[in-house]
């Protein structure tokens, strides 16, 4: 069920997207729910990306607005798209990835009488590049759609990883601009605007439904060592700027979730130095993995590290 007092802002960044972008708008214009407008972003493409956007903005004048900056990466195009987004409700969409044409009014069927929760997020199903994504995406839903709040996000994001897709949330605008917005690193960029959420107690909601389609394709960003290493330092850095929030009695945090923190740093630690193992020449790993040794506690887990990065 559509409610047609909220207005939707839909943002799609893209990056050399060319071959791609298209289906990724078809799947936005073939939502069975409305939407107040598309936010196309630019981010510096060297290909016909702008082109391919511009030929299909002109169709539909009124809904959609392309938006051209220098390549800026991944979380500062969202957060372009934020500072200029209409909408009270703010989905976005990856170039490559495509939506289920339900995606939108079963969420906003869900959210829209939750005045507490800060955003909606939903399961996701993967598909190869190359296949038609439909045909294995499910349309065997219950007819009323009920979403609940996630339990314990904080944890689920420390201590484990998001067991939703990231990129599916539909996030109350104004609330993800108090919080501000995305981080600016080149990945792992997601991680901040959900744990400071998560940390102020604001509830937000989970739909156990796949409705945002993942593209598999060779060389896929998330499968790179290096970009794992680079997630890692993403998440640290949030993890460090909430406990200084702390510190500085901006951000009241419980003893739970100081100790939930404090876990998930170390956690983090030992992922980058994973990826600076697995993902750089071993003359580059000294600069890069020292400094996250020497903050691996215990002393003992420090000295493991220490041979599994010059063994390994």
């Amino acid at each position: 069920m559509e409610m047609k007092k909220h207005r939707i802002t839909v943002g799609l960044c893209a990056y050399n997207a060319a071959r791609t972008i298209q289906e990724a708008i078809d799947s936005i214009l073939n939502q069975s729910a409305s939407w107040h407008e598309l936010i196309v972003l630019d981010d510096g493409s060297t290909d016909e990306t702008l082109t391919f956007a511009t030929k299909i903005a002109k169709k539909y004048t009124s809904r959609i607005r392309i938006i051209q900056q220098e390549n800026r990466g991944i979380g500062e195009a969202r957060n372009r798209i934020l500072a200029e987004a209409q909408g009270e409700w703010l989905a976005y969409i990856d170039a490559d990835d495509v939506w289920h044409p339900l995606k939108l009014a079963r969420q906003m069927a869900c959210i829209s009488t939750q005045s507490r929760w800060g955003a909606l997020v939903t399961r996701a199903w993967s598909w190869k590049d190359g296949d038609n994504p439909m045909e294995s995406a499910s349309f065997d839903f219950d007819s009323t759609p009920i979403a609940t709040p996630y339990p314990k996000l904080e944890h689920q994001l420390l201590i484990k990883n998001f067991d939703f897709h990231p990129a599916s949330v539909l996030w109350r605008t104004e609330l993800l601009r108090n919080f501000g917005g995305y981080s600016t690193d080149r990945n792992g960029e997601d991680f901040a605007p959900f744990l400071n959420m998560a940390l102020a107690q604001i509830p937000i909601g989970l739909l156990d439904e796949r409705l945002y389609g993942g593209r598999i394709s060779e060389g896929s960003l998330t499968h790179h060592s290096t970009n794992h290493y680079r997630g890692a330092i993403a998440r640290l850095k949030a993890v460090d700027a909430a406990l200084s929030r702390n510190m500085d009695g901006k951000g009241q945090l419980s003893k739970e979730n100081l100790k939930l923190l404090h876990q998930g740093r170390q956690r983090f630690l030992r992922w980058a130095i994973y990826g600076v193992r697995k993902g750089y020449l071993p003359r580059d790993r000294r600069a890069l993995a020292h400094p996250l040794l020497m903050e691996i506690q215990p002393i003992h887990s420090r000295w493991w590290e220490w041979l599994k990065l010059y063994l390994g």
